[in-house]
């Protein structure tokens, strides 16, 4: 019975330095990731509980929304957790994980993504990147194509051939961990593409697509109820517009959601004074200009709307840092 007890003990603490293992060593060989979205190293790396609001979708939030602009502007410190091509199925799972280190007041949703198919080209960096936690298993399972289930498992399958090629960078950032990151998920752009007439997005989609995203913005809305947290979906400011009855099919489900609020910014981009020649990167993102713009009238729409800042959560010091970051950015890009 002894030896039985003894042998159980061994595989124990044998299994779980085989997962220690597992988890330090897929935190070394994978890519280190800075920007362009799914950024779990460094927002992990922030102070819990310090972010008034928070902004999730795909590029169109950290292309679009630059938190330190609305700290200034507002004194309201955000951050923006997107992903790539992020399906809202994601997003769902993403919000979920916030939760566990942030209590914003409100949750901001770029929902473009309502036209996206339920798997893109980028489920590997959306889920790869996330904590290795129960969040990080459901969204595998729930939302990911099951070719790439082994990979989401198991990170070294996907990146064990990168061994011969690791920096320095890729063992102190896997076995320390990120620093916060000063852009607060924002993606600095400074290219410029001039933009002409607004034109409408052409897409095909199945009623049961539209259905299932509608879904997970449903389980979006029930999770920012259950933690107290107002949750706007909205459509960023762009020269691409949605069909009229889309978005009113739109609307309209929506405003069914009990606790969901709704705000089209295409229907604002008149009052943005947004330069088409010098403030877009292109029909949909804009650069640091528009951005700029973007984000100010953004935080004069949370006035607007009744969010405000949270006194306990302002450090000054380091929002400051971050502005001050934002305009060498601007600087070096001008040089």
């Amino acid at each position: 019975m002894a030896a039985t007890k003894k042998k159980i003990i061994v595989f124990i603490v044998f299994l779980l330095a085989l997962i220690a293992f597992i988890v330090s060593a897929s935190s070394i060989v994978m890519p280190k990731r800075y920007d362009l979205g799914a950024n779990w190293g460094a927002f992990d790396a922030e102070k819990e509980n310090t972010m008034d609001v928070m902004f999730f979708g795909s590029s169109l939030a950290y292309c679009n929304i630059i938190p330190a602009v609305i700290w200034e502007d507002s004194g309201i410190s955000s951050y923006t957790m997107g992903g790539p091509e992020q399906t809202l199925g994601i997003t769902y799972y993403y919000i979920k994980e916030m939760f566990r280190h942030q209590n914003p007041s409100a949750v901001f949703v770029e929902i473009s993504g309502i036209i996206d198919p339920p798997y893109t080209s980028t489920t590997k960096i959306n889920i790869g990147y996330m904590p290795y936690n129960c969040n990080r298993f459901s969204a595998t399972i729930q939302t990911a194509e099951k070719e790439e289930w082994l990979g989401l498992f198991f990170p070294l399958y996907n990146y064990h051939d990168r061994w011969p090629d690791l920096s320095d960078d890729d063992y102190e950032l896997g076995l320390t961990g990120y620093d916060i990151d000063l852009l607060a998920g924002y993606n600095f752009l400074s290219d410029s593409e001039e933009q002409n007439e607004p034109r409408q997005r052409n897409f095909e989609q199945s009623e049961e697509d539209y259905q299932n995203n509608m879904q997970s913005l449903q389980k979006i809305t029930a999770l920012c109820q259950a933690h107290n947290c107002r949750v706007i979906f909205y459509v960023t400011a762009s020269y691409a517009y949605f069909e009229a009855n889309y978005l009113s099919q739109l609307k309209q489900d929506i405003a069914a959601m009990d606790g969901a609020e709704f705000h089209n910014f295409i229907e604002d981009i008149d009052q943005l004074d947004l330069d088409p020649k010098t403030d877009f990167h292109d029909i949909l993102h804009f650069n640091y200009r528009g951005a700029e713009k973007f984000s100010k009238f953004i935080s004069g729409y949370m006035a607007d709307i009744g969010i405000s800042a949270t006194e306990a959560y302002g450090d000054n010091e380091l929002w400051q840092k971050r502005l001050d970051y934002y305009h060498d950015l601007i600087a070096q890009a001008k040089e």
